[in-house]
C-alpha cells in the first residue's frame, strides 16, 4: 500500500491546467502584435528562412511590399529578426530536450538487449533480433535523416517519431526480458544439467518487479512534488482571479515559472524506471510537462510581443500537457490495478 502523499503527485498535475489563462490585454492598439494578418505571414516567413527555403532577404522583401502601408522597413525588419531569434531558440531547446530522452531510451534498449544475451540461447536471441527488427531499421532510417538535415522543425518531427519507436522497442524489451526469466533459458542447451536433485528447496515467491518499481518512482517523484506545487502557484498567483495585468504574468513567467519548469523537466528526465509499464507512465509524464514548457515560453513571448496569436498557441499547448497528463494518470492507475496495488 502506498502513502497517501505519493498520489499527491496526480493530484497536482491536473491543478495547474485548470488555471484560466488571459488573453493579451484589449485595451490598447498592440500594432503589430494584434495584426493577425501580419501575424500569419510573418509566422511563414519565419518559418521559411529557418527551414532553408527562402533567403532572409527574399522573405523581408515580399513581407515588405505586402504590408508597406502599414510599417515601414526598418519596423518589419526589426520583428522579424526577433521573430526569429525566438523561434529558432524555442526549437533548439525542444531538440535538445527530445534528444536527450532518446539516448536514455537507447541505453535502456541496449541494456535489456545485454539481458536477453545472457538469458536466452542464440536461436530464440535471433528470434528477438528478427522481431525487433523493422523498428530498429526505422530508427536507423530517422537517424540518417536527422544527420543529413539542419531544418530544426524537421528534426523536431523526426525526433519526435525516433522517441516512440524507442519507447515502443523498450516496451518490447522489457516484456522478453520478464518472460526468459520466469522460463528460465539458458545460454545453451549443452549448458543444461544433465540430473536436477531430487528434492528443491521451497523457493520464496518472486516479489513483482512492477510493484517495487513503482514504489521506488513516487519514492524518486517525492521532492519533484513540492517543485510542482510551487509552479502551480507562481502561475495560480498571476492568473485567473489573481490575473492583473499583463506585465505581472510576464515577469512571473520569466523570473520564476520558467527557470522552475525547466528545473523540474531536466529532474523528471533524469529518472528511469526499470519496468516497461512505469516507463510508459513516466513517458506520459515528461511530455505532459515539456507541452507546459512549450506552452510556457510561448505565453511569455505573446505577452511581450503582445500577440494575441501566439497566446492561443500557448493555450494549445497547455491543452496538449492536460491531455498528456491524464494519459499518465490513467496509466498509472491501470498499472496499479493490473498488479494489485493499492493507491490510497
Amino acid at each position: 500500500m502506498f502513502k497517501k502523499t505519493s498520489f499527491l503527485l496526480v493530484v497536482l498535475l491536473t491543478v495547474l491546467v485548470l488555471a484560466v489563462i488571459p488573453g493579451c490585454d484589449g485595451e490598447e492598439d498592440y500594432t503589430m502584435g494584434s495584426d493577425q494578418e501580419f501575424q500569419q505571414a510573418m509566422e511563414v516567413a519565419v518559418e521559411n528562412v529557418l527551414r532553408g527555403e527562402k533567403t532572409e532577404s527574399d522573405v523581408l522583401n515580399e513581407l515588405s511590399d505586402q504590408f508597406s502601408g502599414r510599417y515601414t522597413e526598418s519596423e518589419i525588419q526589426e520583428y522579424f529578426a526577433v521573430k526569429t531569434n525566438n523561434e529558432e531558440e524555442y526549437l533548439t531547446r525542444v531538440v535538445d530536450g527530445i534528444k536527450h530522452q532518446t539516448t536514455e531510451l537507447e541505453n535502456q534498449a541496449m541494456d535489456y538487449f545485454d539481458q536477453l544475451e545472457d538469458l536466452v540461447d542464440q536461436s530464440t536471441m535471433q528470434e528477438i533480433e528478427n522481431e525487433v527488427g523493422e523498428t530498429s531499421a526505422r530508427i536507423e532510417e530517422l537517424s540518417e535523416k536527422l544527420d543529413a538535415t539542419e531544418d530544426l522543425y524537421l528534426k523536431r518531427d523526426l525526433l519526435e517519431e525516433k522517441e516512440a519507436l524507442y519507447y515502443e522497442m523498450v516496451f518490447m524489451l522489457d516484456n522478453m526480458v520478464q518472460m526468459a526469466q520466469e522460463n528460465g533459458f539458458p545460454d545453451d542447451p549443452a549448458d543444461e544439467p544433465a540430473e536436477q536433485p531430487a528434492e528443491q528447496p521451497a523457493e520464496e515467491p518472486v516479489a513483482d518487479p512492477v510493484v517495487q518499481d513503482m514504489q521506488n518512482y513516487f519514492q524518486r517523484m517525492e521532492p519533484i512534488i513540492d517543485q510542482e506545487a510551487n509552479i502551480i502557484n507562481s502561475f495560480q498567483s498571476a492568473t485567473g482571479d489573481d490575473y492583473t495585468d499583463d506585465e505581472a504574468l510576464h515577469n512571473e513567467l520569466v523570473e520564476n515559472i520558467l527557470p522552475a519548469t525547466e528545473s523540474l523537466l531536466a529532474d523528471l528526465r533524469s529518472i528511469s524506471p526499470e519496468t516497461s509499464e512505469i516507463q510508459q507512465a513516466h513517458g506520459h509524464l515528461v511530455q505532459g510537462w515539456e507541452s507546459h514548457l512549450d506552452g510556457f515560453r510561448l505565453m511569455a513571448e505573446a505577452l511581450e510581443e503582445q500577440d494575441e496569436g501566439t497566446m492561443e498557441q500557448g493555450n494549445q499547448k497547455l491543452d496538449e500537457a492536460s491531455q498528456h497528463l491524464e494519459q499518465f494518470n490513467q496509466t498509472l492507475q491501470q498499472v496499479a490495478q493490473d498488479h494489485g496495488i493499492e493507491l490510497n
